[in-house]
Formats: C-alpha cells, structure tokens, sequence
C-alpha cells in the first residue's frame, strides 16, 4: 500500500458510511454500510454494520470508496510528501569504501643533457593504482577521519521527488 492508500485506511477505521457496489446477501447495490474500526483478519475484507445493526465481513471490492475521504487522503498525502521533499537531513554516520582503481599518468617531456647540449626527451605514460579508501563520517566524531564530525555536519541528504516509490 502506499502512503495515500495508508491515509484513506486509516480514515475509514475512524467510522463512516459507505456504499455498496453490487448486492450482498440481503443487501442491494447502493446500500449503505458502516465500517467497523476493527477490519477483520480476513485479507482483503472488511468488517461492515448494516442498517438493521448487522455486523458482516465484507469483500473491499464490494464497498465503494468514500469520495470525501478520498480526497482528504489525496491532499495529504501530498502534504506529507512535500514536507518530508522539502526537508534537509544531516549525516549522522556514513562508510564507504572506493577500491583501487587502474590509471595511467599522461606522457612528459624531459630534458637531459649530452655532450651536444641540452635534450627533449619523451617519458612514457606509466601505470599508476590508487589505493582503496575508505571515507567515514560521524557526527560524533567517533571515527578515524579526525574531520569526520566536520564532514558529517556538512553533509546534506534530501529526497528525489521523481524517485519516490508510491507503490510500497
């Protein structure tokens, strides 16, 4: 479920009427129902009081979604996201690990000298190895970078509004 789905569940616990959709035993399409705050263990079902005082364990399919409480769940779930899209969030801890990677320095030019005078000569480009690093960061300063705690506090980490995954 996602957040939105989250937000319109929750609201339908706190009581309501609700329409059916298609007849259910003695109930008819267009009937109204209250959901009970206790949905059930049943999956996908959900616990309703009829008219008469009824309590029936019902198929969500069969109960239409509650336009008004649809659209609270919708601006708040909106809400929610750009709250929690528009915070900056600090580094608390942090390791990584960059391992060695191959390289080559560019060719050079050198000058040597010989009997004739000075002379231009070309090195050739070698093969260099950076070695792994590893970079940590605490704002505790609990680490082996003495700047760790420094780094952390200026670290900022924040959400992708194009990257959040609404279908959890």
């Amino acid at each position: 479920m996602g957040l939105k789905e989250n937000i319109y569940q929750a609201f339908t616990k706190s009581g309501g009427e609700f329409e059916l959709k298609k007849d259910y035993g003695k109930l008819r399409g267009g009937d109204k129902v209250m959901i009970e705050a206790d949905r059930g263990n049943t999956p996908n079902h959900t616990r309703v009081k009829t008219s008469e005082g009824g309590v029936l364990l019902m198929p969500d399919t069969n109960i239409k979604r509650n336009p008004m409480i649809e659209k609270i769940a919708s601006g708040l779930e909106k809400a929610i996201e750009d709250f929690i899209v528009n915070q900056t969030f600090t580094v608390k801890k942090l390791s990584a690990t960059a391992v060695g990677v191959q390289g080559t320095t560019a060719p050079t030019t050198a000058t040597g000298a010989n009997a004739g005078g000075p002379v231009a000569s070309v090195v050739a480009p070698t093969a260099v190895t950076v070695p792994t690093l590893t970079v940590e960061v605490d704002e505790t300063g609990g680490v082996a970078n003495p700047k760790g705690s420094v780094e952390s506090l200026t670290s900022e980490v924040g959400l992708d509004r194009n990257k959040i995954n609404r279908d959890y």
